[in-house]
Formats: C-alpha cells, sequence, structure tokens
C-alpha cells in the first residue's frame, strides 16, 4: 500500500485586528479603545489580497481576524460570492 501526504497550499487574510473581546490568546487584536493601532481592510482591500494569488496553486484561503459588527455573515457571504475561484 502505497501512503500519500498531500498539504494545502494557503494563505491568510486578517480583515481587522480590532476586537470587541479580550480573548487572553490573541496577542494580535487591538481593543475598540485602541483603533488607531489597528487595521480594518475593506472588501475591495480583500479583494486586492486574493487577486495577488491568482496564478498560484492556492487550495485553501484561511480567514481569520478581530470580531466587529461591520464584518458580519452578509459580509463574508458577498465576500464569497464575489470570488469565483480561478478562471480557467
Amino acid at each position: 500500500m502505497e501512503i500519500q501526504t498531500y498539504f494545502n497550499r494557503n494563505f491568510h487574510i486578517e480583515p481587522t485586528n480590532i476586537c470587541l473581546y479580550t480573548c487572553s490568546f490573541c496577542s494580535y487584536s487591538r481593543l475598540i479603545k485602541k483603533r488607531e493601532e489597528g487595521w480594518e481592510y475593506t472588501m475591495d482591500d480583500i479583494m486586492d489580497i486574493v487577486h495577488k494569488y491568482d496564478d498560484q496553486p492556492v487550495t485553501e484561503v484561511h480567514i481569520v481576524g478581530g470580531v466587529l459588527p461591520q464584518y458580519d455573515v452578509k459580509f463574508y457571504a458577498d465576500l464569497f460570492r464575489d470570488d469565483q475561484g480561478p478562471q480557467t
């Protein structure tokens, strides 16, 4: 029996590092009161990051980041709808 190993080729997107919560395990987030120290990407900013990998053999986009009300389910549904993957 031949054993095969598979690897994801991924990149990370962090739409924001500003967060409502104070999780003790998070080392990079900025609280709302320190908003000026953080970043908040727009949908266009995020798509620009995604499209930098258009010619790469990416198998996964890993999205993590802070929690803010404007990054809601609709925001992410629209983001995923806009990114239809590579055109073949």
